[in-house]
């Protein structure tokens, strides 16, 4: 197969920080098209790949000229669909000209997004406006970002709290996060095997041993989450472990002392090392 088109989708990993998708395109000599979104989690990563590969069919690209790599995230994190009549007037929305210029841009999806991303500590520092009625006319899903930076920390927005907050003190568990997660790997993994799309798999932690253990909170690795979580027995064994890497681009920079950009980010020695022993050479396997 000949790569036309690199598409790409994470959280901060992958779009704040977005050097092993840079790298991985330039050693491929082709376009990328970047989905992250920083503090996002597993449900928009499924989501804005499959617009990604859409959008490509849509422009002319054939299936063996596609190849998708994602960096999945924490499992806390959530997407709610909220209704549209609630959300005028309200200082909700993020208005970032970065964001707006960017290529792909995932808030003007006209199929399943065409929405503007909703505001959390990740963009505390960027300006917010709010949107009229007239304003949104063509936007048609509004989606909330729940529990964004992996913990569950409310008073941020109050306008976003009143939407998220009683589904995590009513409903949220760990199991539920992991269901959340494995059926999303799932989905994705059967929509590129339904359309014939190469795809890599890769985590920022081993959420595969959560709730036991989370690097990010330097718990330590216990047993492996179906042990604790039946149910996730059936779904863990139709996971296609051949098209993934198995170390976590954290723990592969924590174990080599790669410096960190802050207290989480892998800085670009990290991502160009995490290049060049895991992702180049997985993908040499499966093409």
């Amino acid at each position: 197969m000949e790569i036309k088109i690199l598409i790409t989708s994470g959280d901060s990993f992958s779009s704040e920080h977005p050097d092993w998708n840079n790298r991985l395109a330039e050693h491929l000599m082709v376009p990328i098209h970047n989905l992250a979104m920083p503090s996002y989690g597993n449900e928009w990563i499924t989501r804005s790949s499959i617009h990604g590969i859409q959008t490509a069919f849509e422009k002319g690209y054939n299936s063996n000229e596609i190849f998708l790599a994602v960096l999945w995230t924490y499992p806390p994190r959530k997407l709610f669909l909220i209704d549209r009549e609630e959300m005028y007037g309200s200082d909700l929305y993020v208005y970032d000209p970065i964001l707006l210029k960017r290529e792909p841009l995932p808030v003007l999806n006209p199929i399943f997004l065409d929405i503007f991303p909703f505001p959390n500590r990740t963009y505390h520092h960027v300006a917010l406006k709010s949107f009229s009625k007239e304003e949104t006319t063509n936007i048609n899903e509004f989606w909330a970002v729940g529990s964004p930076g992996g913990t569950y920390e409310f008073g941020w927005y109050p306008e976003i709290d009143k939407f998220v907050k009683p589904w995590y003190d009513t409903y949220h568990s760990s199991g539920s996060e992991l269901l959340e997660t494995f059926n999303n790997i799932l989905l994705l993994q059967y929509f590129c095997e339904k359309n014939n799309i190469k795809m890599l798999n890769m985590m920022a932690i081993d959420f595969f041993y959560y709730p036991d253990y989370d690097f990010h909170f330097k718990k330590i690795k216990k047993d492996i989450c179906y042990k604790k979580y039946n149910f996730l027995k059936p779904l863990y064994d139709c996971i296609n472990f051949d098209n993934w890497v198995m170390e976590p681009l954290l723990e592969f920079t924590e174990k080599n002392n790669y410096k960190l950009l802050d207290t989480v980010h892998p800085g670009p020695e990290a991502h160009k090392n995490f290049l060049e022993q895991h992702i180049l050479p997985k993908i040499e396997k499966m093409l």
